[in-house]
């Protein structure tokens, strides 16, 4: 008897790649739309024109999770409207191989009597809560997963600024951390805890550039916190901070803890650009500092212990 084995064959099916997202956030809002529109804002759509076409920066974290299940890859989160982005509860933690770019407020028009603050360039993220001058009681921003950006933003408000987590490759320049270096009278809250604290487990970190890069321009701006202006935890690294005002900025502002709570402004409490000190460096290996500039906080920067 001839055995005739059954045979199943399987076509070979080619799905087109399609490249990731961007999406763009043109309202200040914090809302949830579930499902969302981010996906039909364009780069120009800097004022919503009704709710088919209104993207919050909590609508686009949603909408990169949703895109990333059947485009994964690296995503975009562009601000392209007038701040401040105010959050009254925790954000989702940020997926990784995704850039926040607030760059793009520059092409926005904030110059209407009712604009917050003038449109320096940069998109201002904002923590309100109960804690101390009016703070949030939650992180800013959490950067799971590997590989996030954050260019171009101003963060306070929080308890921690920015939370670097998952494997690590993520990276800060071009950014304030803790007081808000544009805002005059200093009245929006800082973090009342660290600026950047840098999770153990998470490696290779840059905060600003490298030291040995070449660029002498100051990235990042880190002051006003209550705790350490960046913490390297334990367990973490290595990790690079370099090229940053850490304990006042450029235009040498002092902010920190007055008699109010956070968010005093300059003069009002003694020259404490950090609470704790400039840099925590816990028992990490291989991290480099330097090209910048530390001083006026309460404490020294610590070395490893």
């Amino acid at each position: 008897m001839l055995a005739i084995a059954s045979t199943l064959v399987c076509a070979h099916v080619a799905v087109a790649a399609t490249a990731p997202a961007t999406f763009y956030v043109n309202s200040n809002a914090d809302l949830l739309d579930v499902p969302n529109e981010c996906a039909h804002v364009q780069s120009t759509d800097y004022v919503p024109s009704g709710p088919d076409d209104t993207c919050t920066f909590r609508d686009a974290i949603h909408a990169f999770a949703t895109a990333d299940q059947t485009n994964p890859g690296a995503h975009t989160i562009d601000f392209i409207t007038c701040g401040p982005f105010t959050v009254s509860t925790p954000l989702p933690d940020i997926p990784g191989d995704t850039k926040l770019d607030g760059t793009q407020v520059a092409n926005a028009d904030c110059t209407d009597a009712g604009a917050l603050s003038p449109n320096y360039g940069y998109a201002n993220l904002e923590g309100s809560g109960t804690g101390p001058g009016g703070a949030a009681k939650f992180p800013g921003l959490i950067l799971d997963g590997s590989g996030s950006n954050i260019v171009g933003m101003v963060i306070g408000g929080f308890t921690d600024g920015v939370e670097m987590a998952g494997t690590g490759g993520h990276a800060l320049h071009d950014s304030a951390v803790g007081a808000n270096p544009f805002e005059q009278g200093g009245l929006a809250p800082e973090n009342t805890d660290n600026g950047i604290e840098v999770e153990s487990g998470s490696a290779d970190d840059v905060i600003g550039y490298a030291p040995s890069d070449g660029d002498n321009d100051i990235q990042d701006d880190i002051y006003g916190n209550g705790g350490w202006g960046v913490m390297l935890d334990s367990g973490s690294g290595p990790t690079t901070v370099g090229h940053n005002f850490i304990g006042t900025d450029t235009a040498g502002h002092q902010y920190g803890p007055g008699s109010e709570g956070y968010g005093a402004g300059p003069g009002n409490g003694p020259p404490d650009g950090n609470g704790a000190g400039g840099i925590y460096v816990g028992d990490s290996s291989g991290d480099q500092i330097g090209g910048g500039v530390i001083c006026e906080n309460v404490g020294a920067s610590a070395p490893r212990t």
